[in-house]
């Protein structure tokens, strides 16, 4: 009676066992897809990474590394913003003038 108790408490044993190993083999499965998935995302980084460093290394001002060079997009970009600074500044300063004249003229 007692070996039948012990082999009954085996197969219990060996069943769980067998559980919890098919358990850890599924897990595994699921570390091994995610591990597929991170590093398909770090490829797409490291794709687009090597694209901007492309676009940064044909930049003039990045292959020259003379200092005396000036960026030719952030002296466009000064260029642009000093022209439209001077044309915000007439307007404002025409605007004044009409103002003044519209004043005078019908002040009388």
């Amino acid at each position: 009676m007692e070996n039948h108790d012990a082999e009954a408490d085996l197969r219990v044993l060996i069943v769980e066992i067998k559980g919890k190993l098919d358990l850890a083999m599924e897990g595994k499965g699921h570390l091994k897809e995610l591990l597929g998935l991170y590093q398909q995302s770090q490829d797409a980084l490291n794709n687009e990474l090597k694209k901007r460093l492309l676009k940064q290394e044909n930049c003039p001002c990045q292959v020259r590394r003379d200092a005396t060079c000036e960026c030719p997009l952030s002296s466009l970009q000064k260029t642009i913003a000093k022209y439209v600074g001077i044309g915000i500044g007439i307007t404002f300063i025409f605007q004044i003038i009409l103002q003044i004249g519209l004043h005078l003229f019908f002040r009388r």
